[in-house]
């Protein structure tokens, strides 16, 4: 999970430099953090450089009016003009914003830090955003819709995305700066927008990357991501829980499953790629590590004969710190003796 996170920083480093991925190659081995602070350390070099002298334009630019201050931010083209944004105050850039086109100001924020223009972008009228975000979704721009989605409104980024289907929905979120937005942002959609953006992802073979995205939601959002599963087929759902194997991912899961469905989570763990008994010990280790018996009651639960003679056969299940900590649950051996003496 951390090489895709580290791959997707080496992506904005090389758009900030507008130098293209495989010329940045030898950074590929970088971690996720030290890849961040590379770039960030790069995009602060490049708007300090000069920073003096665009705020001396920008002083010079308010002396002008604000159509004739558009006319001439075409002419020197997008990438100075954002040099220039940084250094104006936010009641006069929005007078400019104003005058100037959304397809301009899209070609503007690809060149933007947000960071430095987050006071100008909250003060921009949705009509001025709104036309923007729309025209960066037709272009695909995700780097630059993603790192402009924590300092806009929910409301309005989700305005502006309206009509992003389910891969670019999960391609948004994978790119968005800060990641607690996306949280926000998939509070407000649908569960069925969640679905299609499950299903992108199971046809396009990235549950990897919806995986990267539920690491970030809350255990309630989670759970909506995991119950549209049930709108895949028996081979995208073994994908996807392979998937989780693979990237050793199992605490994303253990925080929402007993937050599901019984019947969707049936549908969860009852695949062929959890038919060994070691991943039933990493499930059971994880379970004992966050201390969520009612998740570990809830998978047992849901499996089917197959799955709990496989279980029967983990190390984990028969050791005494597992022993131990089923019976400081009230009740749990209990209401599970039936399927415990099962796989006892």
């Amino acid at each position: 999970m951390t090489a895709l996170m580290a791959r997707l920083e080496l992506q904005k480093l090389a758009a900030a430099l507008e130098l293209g991925e495989d010329q940045l190659g030898y950074l590929g081995d970088l971690s996720f953090d030290r890849m961040r602070e590379v770039r960030e350390l790069v995009t602060n070099a490049l708007h300090s450089q000069h920073a003096h002298r665009f705020g001396r334009m920008a002083a010079v630019s308010k002396l002008v009016p604000a159509a004739v201050n558009a006319r001439a931010s075409t002419l020197v083209g997008p990438a100075l003009s954002a040099q220039v944004a940084g250094a104006l105050d936010p009641q006069h850039a929005v007078k400019l914003a104003k005058a100037m086109k959304p397809e301009f100001l899209a070609d503007v924020s690809t060149y933007l830090d947000p960071g430095r223009v987050q006071d100008i972008v909250r003060a921009l009228p949705t009509s001025v955003v709104v036309p923007v975000g729309k025209i960066l979704l037709q272009r695909r721009a995700f780097l630059t819709l993603g790192r402009f989605t924590a300092v806009v409104d929910p409301e309005v980024a989700l305005t502006a995305t309206e009509d992003a289907d389910g891969m670019d929905l999960l391609h948004l979120a994978l790119y968005t700066e800060d990641r607690p937005a996306i949280d926000a942002i998939v509070t407000r959609i649908d569960d069925e927008r969640i679905g299609q953006a499950m299903a992108a992802a199971a046809k396009a073979g990235e549950f990897e990357e919806a995986l990267a995205l539920m690491e970030v939601l809350s255990p309630t959002n989670r759970a909506r991501v995991l119950e549209e599963t049930v709108r895949l087929t028996d081979d995208e759902r073994n994908d996807l829980l392979s998937a989780v194997i693979r990237t050793e991912s199992w605490s994303v899961l253990l925080e929402s499953l007993d937050k599901v469905s019984h019947d969707a989570l049936k549908l969860i763990m009852n695949v062929p790629a959890t038919t060994e008994a070691a991943v039933f010990d990493t499930v059971l280790e994880q379970a004992i590590k966050a201390n969520r018996t009612e998740v570990f009651e809830a998978i047992l639960l849901a499996l089917d004969a197959a799955h709990v003679g496989v279980m029967s056969t983990s190390k984990v299940l028969k050791g005494k710190p597992f022993q131990e900590w089923v019976a400081k649950t009230p009740g749990l051996t209990e209401r599970l003796s039936g399927v415990l003496s099962k796989v006892g």
